[in-house]
């Protein structure tokens, strides 16, 4: 064992080579200094040194050596300059045997020379395994070290996100500070241009019923103002039925369907109003009171969508949950096509509203809803293409909206992201009023008990929204 082997190595050393070499240090003397070249090695017989390199100006201790060991080991070995500087910990007292003395001893000495390999390769195995628990303490540190990055890292990360989402909600708060003070200030005007609506509409049919030869265009007025939407296919169908009334004329046609005549009956029953001012007359009057109805629908639609918005505003600020009885599903898309005609233009709009039952609910945000979904498949056509839009009533008493375009599709590897909030690929940046149209849709349609989900693909993606048309049972307690 050690603890015996090497107090014999110190006693047949003192034996060969005498007690002269005998040297003794106090703390810090060094025994041996990094990258020196000794001539020797000492034996430790009393006391503790410890061993060290300097790194960047600062001791970096390895290890400790006590009473039997032997410094200068590996130098002597592999003829290097040591590798490690050696300095008294406690008062020590070495014997320095030189290199000649060594051999001297071997040759002299088989008890010496034995006990010297002994010692040395007992040693080494030390030295060999303090390595190996040294390298598996770097890696573990390492390692260590590597999670702890990786943790910094994540939380680095996360600090930022916080960080931006706190930006993004101090702006948020300021934009509905803002929006609550517009919805204020917008109050008046927009009272004020739904009363000037109504007094324009109540002038209008005053003067037109009170002139004997505007009657036509007064009867057709108030056609257009209640005009209902119809499907594609109905739109078509009623053009046509139109044109063969009017010996082929497909624009005037085009321009008296605009004007909210919906079949020949109708037609036929307008003309019949006063039959000696002439076929020409009129139909000029038909057509110029139906715009005059649909312009003042339009008028009517997006001033009390505006007044809708503002109420929005409010009742979102007292956290209402206000909802109107009776409202027409396929009036709102129709609406929100009203608003949104000029985004629209060059795509092809295929409509197919199927009879529904009125339902309770918010109309202005359903608004918003397909407002956003019309948009965001507008962007994706880019001017070009269809959108096709069909409702339904299933038998398990919801409807189903589906708003469909045949763009290029929504990209697989950022679907899952769709319904982040401020997350949207437009210009591969986060502008103003982007990012925000889905998420809120969603919530739309959750706060009315439906559900808004999508499927794409290259040239086909569908956006369906699936409303309740009864208010659904409150769950058991």
């Amino acid at each position: 064992m050690d603890d015996a082997l090497e107090p014999r190595l110190i006693e047949i050393s003192l034996s060969l080579f005498g007690t002269s070499s005998i040297q003794s240090y106090q703390p810090p003397d060094l025994l041996v200094r990094e990258g020196g070249n000794p001539d020797g090695i000492w034996l430790v017989l009393e006391g503790q040194v410890e061993l060290f390199r300097t790194i960047d100006n600062a001791d970096v201790i390895f290890h400790s050596e006590s009473a039997g060991r032997m410094i200068g080991l590996m130098a002597l070995s592999e003829k290097h300059p040591t590798f490690f500087s050696c300095r008294a910990r406690t008062p020590v007292k070495a014997l320095f045997i030189t290199n000649s003395q060594i051999l001297q001893g071997m040759a002299e000495s088989v008890d010496f020379s034995t006990t010297l390999m002994s010692v040395m390769v007992r040693s080494m195995a030390r030295r060999n395994r303090r390595s190996a628990q040294l390298l598996v303490k770097v890696r573990t540190l390492n390692q260590r070290l590597s999670r702890q990055r990786d943790d910094l890292e994540a939380a680095l990360e996360s600090l930022k996100q916080a960080q931006d989402q706190l930006i993004q909600s101090e702006k948020m708060a300021t934009l509905g500070n803002l929006a609550a003070g517009m919805a204020h200030e917008l109050n008046n005007p927009v009272a004020a241009i739904q009363r000037a609506t109504e007094f324009i509409h109540q002038d209008l049919t005053k003067i037109l019923s009170g002139s004997p030869n505007l009657d036509v265009a007064a009867a057709t007025l108030p056609v257009a103002l209640n005009r209902s939407p119809l499907g594609t296919r109905e739109e078509r169908e009623a053009k046509s039925n139109l044109t063969t009334l009017l010996d082929g004329d497909r624009n005037l046609a085009s321009r008296l369907f605009a004007a909210g005549i919906r079949s020949p009956a109708d037609l036929q029953s307008l003309l019949s109003i006063h039959p000696t001012l002439g076929k020409d007359e009129q139909l000029r009057q038909i057509e110029h009171g139906g715009q005059l109805g649909a312009s003042l629908r339009t008028l009517e639609n997006c001033s009390h969508r505006i007044a809708d918005l503002v109420r929005s505003l409010k009742l979102h600020a007292r956290d209402s949950t206000e909802s109107t009885d009776g409202v027409d599903l396929n009036q709102t898309i129709e609406d929100a096509l009203v608003i949104l005609s000029n985004k629209l233009t060059g795509i092809e709009v295929i409509k197919h509203y199927a009879p529904l039952p009125t339902i309770t609910a918010r109309p202005s945000q359903l608004q918003q809803v397909w407002i956003n979904l019309l948009v965001n498949a507008a962007q994706a056509l880019n001017g070009t293409g269809t959108i096709e839009i069909t409702t339904r009533l299933r038998p398990d008493a919801w409807i189903e909206a589906d708003i469909i375009d045949n763009g290029p599709g929504i990209p697989e590897k950022i679907q899952d992201r769709l319904f982040e909030h401020r997350f949207t690929t437009r210009n591969n940046r986060v502008e103003f009023g982007l990012g925000l149209g889905l998420p809120i849709s969603r919530m739309i349609v959750t706060n009315h008990s439906g559900l808004l989900s999508f499927q794409s693909s290259p040239g086909h993606t569908r956006f369906r929204v699936e409303i309740p048309s009864q208010p659904l049972s409150p769950p058991n307690p």
